[in-house]
């Protein structure tokens, strides 16, 4: 082993004399520093959490307008701390958190039914003091002009009825893109509004607090708008604020400078790859992207390490890379073509480097009747019958790594499954990474010269130690002379690593600033042949 660490030692100090002489590039493309379009609530193939309803808080008052996707264009002010919005229709204020839900019940219960008044209104105060003219009325935005609405209806006719007190009115049905924006006490509806991209921000530039199934609160603007009758929403936020608002909760607070620096810059390349881009959003708020909770665990040293790496991100040839990172890989990165199975990447091959005590180590350990209902349950082996006759770690990383690419398992009637590439290895075992060897033993305790008591791990035969295959049957001498049989029934995976292993790794990083290298140099090592570029303004 202390070879292996002065030859790695080695080959740093040689690549450190030419990291220091790499200059900074500049990237030029305009869509590179653009706000980030983080989905909240949304729908991809693999998620879907759109709410009915959201609480939306905000110490200094909202400016209620329109997306453009990336920027805001505001329509009015909104001088209150906190409303709840929904989709127009019939709506119930639940009894707790002031949310509001599609079933019958709760404290107050609004109409999505109403009567428009005569007339249209080219401002929000205009159609404002009107509606203060009337008593219950309230300003709703059509899409091209505000106008008046008064009532809360359960029908259409009962709207219609109404129209008599009103000359000039007609009754309004709700929009089936429709938001309707309602008091937490549910005393009245405040706003409605008709049309696309209904935006939000606080006033002032502060934070907007957003209730639904949790509490964090967000910098930047609000994109809400209404799909399968349910919420959609948008976090709009500038790309520096966007990175603040991820490091903490990816790279904890016990990282060392020049590691959160080197994620900083992880996390700005990361959603620069817009991975979500074909359904709306640039990125989701959960680890299939980065872990996004706005201003929520913000704090002065973070964020003054991002401003340290302002804009730069990495780069291979000069296009942005595909980033990915990990807090161990157990000493040796997978390739992404061992991951996913796709075209071996220069800057994602297996890169070797001993992350000490700080590698994630686990274990789990099955007899032939858990591990058949173990992996019964999981969706890749749900077609193995009767029971486990064998398990096979087929292939493992071609490009360097311990990470099994090709995994089997066997069943009594001679069925085999196997599993492909190590993210799906990894997956479809349900375990911390696809870094693993396999070690059958006997579902026997016996006990060592040193008096502690174990599985036994091989059997003494007359050619000497052999080593158990899981299922064999093997005749044994115990301390008697009595001889017996007995049958290798457990099977223990010992693993190391926590994730896909491709990549960045933080644990072995840190190793390396412990060594006295900086955070440009653990990017350099983790993705050879890449440059630290910097977005052009």
């Amino acid at each position: 082993m202390k070879s292996v660490r002065r030859t790695v030692c080695l080959i740093l100090s040689s690549a450190v004399i030419l990291t220091a002489f790499t200059p900074v590039q500049s990237v030029s493309a305009e869509s590179l520093g653009r706000p980030v379009r983080v989905g909240l609530f949304y729908a991809t193939s693999t998620r879907d959490s759109r709410v009915f309803s959201a609480a939306n808080k905000s110490a200094t008052g909202f400016e209620i307008g329109i997306s453009s996707g990336t920027g805001f264009s505001k329509l009015f002010e909104l001088n209150v701390g906190e409303f709840v919005i929904a989709p127009s229709g019939t709506l119930h204020i639940k009894n707790s958190g002031g949310l509001l839900h599609a079933g019958a019940g709760g404290v107050h219960t609004f109409g999505g039914y109403h009567v428009q008044l005569d007339g249209s209104y080219a401002s929000y105060h205009a159609a404002s003091e009107a509606a203060f003219a009337v008593g219950g009325a309230f300003v709703a935005y059509t899409g091209s002009a505000f106008v008046v609405r008064v009532g809360s209806f359960l029908s259409l006719a009962d709207a219609q009825n109404a129209c008599a007190q009103y000359p000039g009115s007609a009754a309004v049905s709700p929009s089936p893109t429709g938001l309707t924006l309602c008091d937490t006490a549910g005393h009245k509806i405040l706003f409605e509004f008709e049309g696309a991209r209904f935006a939000v921000r606080a006033r002032g530039g502060g934070t907007v607090t957003i209730t639904s199934s949790n509490s964090y609160p967000y910098y930047g603007f609000f994109e809400y708008s209404v799909e399968g009758k349910r919420l959609c929403l948008v976090n709009v936020v500038d790309l520096e604020q966007y990175v603040k608002g991820v490091l903490p909760n990816e790279v904890g607070f016990r990282a060392s400078d020049e590691v959160t620096k080197a994620f900083s810059i992880l996390i700005r390349t990361f959603a620069c790859g817009r991975k979500h881009g074909g359904v709306g959003i640039d990125v989701c708020n959960t680890s299939c992207c980065q872990v996004y909770r706005g201003a929520y665990l913000e704090n002065e040293r973070m964020n003054k390490i991002v401003d340290s790496t302002k804009g730069q991100i990495i780069t291979y040839q000069g296009e942005l890379i595909r980033c990915f990172y990990n807090v161990s890989n157990g000493g040796a990165s997978c390739s992404s073509a061992a991951a996913w199975g796709s075209t071996p990447i220069p800057y994602l091959n297996s890169v070797q480097l001993d992350e000490g005590e700080a590698t994630v180590v686990w274990s789990h350990s099955f007899t032939k009747n858990e591990l058949f209902a173990y992996l019964k349950e999981r969706p890749a082996f749900s077609s193995l019958k009767g029971g486990i006759a064998s398990v096979e770690i087929v292939e493992k990383d071609p490009l360097g790594s311990d990470y099994v690419t090709a995994f089997a398992a066997t069943d009594i009637y001679g069925n085999t499954v196997t599993v492909r590439n190590a993210a799906s290895v990894r997956g479809s075992l349900g375990f911390d990474s696809a870094n693993f060897a396999i070690k059958f033993s006997f579902d026997r305790k016996v006990q060592t010269a040193a008096g502690e008591k174990e599985s036994a791990a091989s059997v003494i035969t007359a050619d000497g130690i052999e080593t158990i295959r899981f299922g064999e049957t093997h005749s044994v001498i115990d301390a008697s002379g009595s001889i017996s049989t007995i049958t290798a029934d457990r099977i223990t995976f010992d693993g190391k690593g926590r994730g896909h292993g491709v990549g960045y790794s933080q644990m072995g990083a840190e190793q390396l600033v412990k060594q006295g290298y900086d955070y440009k140099y653990t990017i350099a090592f983790y993705f050879p042949g890449t440059e630290i570029s910097k977005i052009q303004n």
